[in-house]
């Protein structure tokens, strides 16, 4: 909302564009079935409040386990290029359930491979542009190494 004062007419309040979003694939795993151990390198580790491991207490995914689980393509706005761009990847909430994530978790701290952290949503988190993240450009972190769900 905008209140104004005076004569002048008020600032057209412009909504962000709408999500497109597009089923890639199903995956051949889901929630409950055993993740395995990376078999390529590393991309992803994941601790914490999660019941779903691979590797000692954490679950540790590479490129391939991660193009296993079901795959949304999803057309957002990106802030630092200023444009719209199309992005393929895992849905956090797809993620968070095949890690079996617990229902007691309010947070998931991420650190990239910079060693940049911050308390939001593996290797880039997009937003919807409608979303209060989306808007805060500290929580669009790429390259990320581990997550911990808290």
């Amino acid at each position: 909302a905008l209140a104004t004062c005076g004569s002048e007419a008020p600032e057209q309040v412009v909504k962000p564009p709408a999500v497109e979003s597009q089923d890639v694939s199903e995956g051949v795993f889901g929630a409950g079935d055993a993740i395995p151990l990376p078999k390529g390198e590393r991309v992803l580790s994941i601790s914490g409040l999660i019941s779903n491991v691979n590797d000692d207490d954490e679950s540790t995914l590479d490129v391939a386990t991660l193009e296993k689980m079901s795959m949304v393509k999803l057309r957002v706005f990106e802030p630092f290029e200023k444009k719209e761009m199309v992005f393929e990847g895992v849905l956090m909430s797809e993620l968070m359930k095949i890690i079996g994530a617990d229902s007691s978790a309010t947070e998931v701290h991420l650190t990239a491979l910079d060693d940049y952290k911050i308390d939001g949503g593996p290797r880039r988190i997009i937003f919807p542009p409608d979303s209060d993240m989306a808007r805060n450009t500290d929580m669009w972190i790429w390259n990320v190494d581990t997550m911990v769900v808290r």
